[in-house]
Order: structure tokens, then sequence, then C-alpha cells
């Protein structure tokens, strides 16, 4: 499960389990460190480059504000929290080996500082696995104002591969978003 989705899927265990530390990787052996367990590759010239689970831990450091509940569903798991002083909240969810629609309840909103006016913007990218090789950043999947009924709002993604993960930003309707 070394990839983005993996990725993503250990770090909403381990926050919910409340587990200080990292999960093991032994997969790299004697390039551990060389290659930061997994998350760099090297070009021909000897430049590292970022793997997609480097950009899960990316955004996974920029997650701040408080950790907000995030119910899990069968193969899909994640981390959400939201910063109502940067006004934004963000989901990272991953995958341990689950595929297909899997549909995002934004439960709780009127908690948050991104709806205005019945709405709120997300971002939804994608974090490639693409093989295991390097990757530029994250896709752009879609980047909508959903409505919000009932202090609530729902997407849904068409995740085709389980390797892969996803990150979901929100904002005000009418918010700029900050560097992931």
């Amino acid at each position: 499960m070394q990839s983005p989705g993996g990725g993503a899927w250990f770090i909403g265990r381990l926050e919910r389990a409340g587990a200080d530390g990292l999960r093991g990787n032994w997969a790299s052996g004697g390039n551990l460190h060389d290659y930061a367990a997994n998350l760099l590759a090297k070009d021909d010239a000897g430049r590292y480059l970022p793997l997609g689970e480097w950009f899960v831990y990316r955004y996974y450091a920029s997650q701040t504000g408080r950790i907000v509940e995030l119910v899990p569903e069968a193969g899909i798991d994640g981390l959400a929290t939201k910063d109502n002083s940067a006004r934004n909240a963000k989901v990272l969810l991953g995958s341990d080996g689950a595929a297909g629609a899997v549909t995002v309840r934004l439960t709780g909103l009127d908690t948050t500082s991104v709806v205005a006016n019945g709405g709120v913007r997300a971002v939804v990218r994608r974090v490639p696995h693409h093989g295991g090789a390097a990757v530029a950043g994250p896709q752009t999947v879609s980047d909508t104002v959903l409505g919000v009924s009932g202090h609530a709002a729902a997407l849904t993604l068409a995740w085709s591969n389980a390797e892969d993960a996803y990150t979901v930003t929100l904002l005000p309707p009418d918010g700029e978003e900050g560097a992931d």
C-alpha cells in the first residue's frame, strides 16, 4: 500500500486512533533514507523527483485548524479538518484497495467559515500513483460551487484507481485557494 491511496488511508486511521509516529516502511531497503521512505525518485541526472505519495503528505501538512469527524466507508478513509481563521476545510481521502463511485457527504458546514449565499466551493484533486513513477503534482478533477441544504452538501468521486488519493478543499464560493 505504498501509494497515494494507501498513504492517505493510513493517515486517516492513524489520526483517528490518536497514534503518534509513522507507519513502518521497509519496501525501499537500503534506499530508505536516500528516497525518503519511497516518497522520492531520482531522474537520470540524479535529481530528486516527488512521487504521488509525497503530495499526499504535503496536503496532510497543509491541514490546519481542528480535526473533524470523518466517517469512513468500506475501503475508503482519510482525514478532515476545518480552519475557520484560514476560511477553509480540507478532506484527504485514501483507499485500502477499493475503487468506484464514492459519495462524500459534507455535514456540519454551519460550524465552518466556508459557506456563503447557500453554497460552498469544492476543489477536488486527484493525487495520481502513476505506476509508482514521479508525478508533477495533483490534478484538478473539479472546481465547483455546491449547494448547501440543511448545513450539508455532497459530491461524488469517480475513483477509478485505488492507488490514487483525492483531496477536497472547501472554500467560500468566492474564496481564493492557497497552495496545498
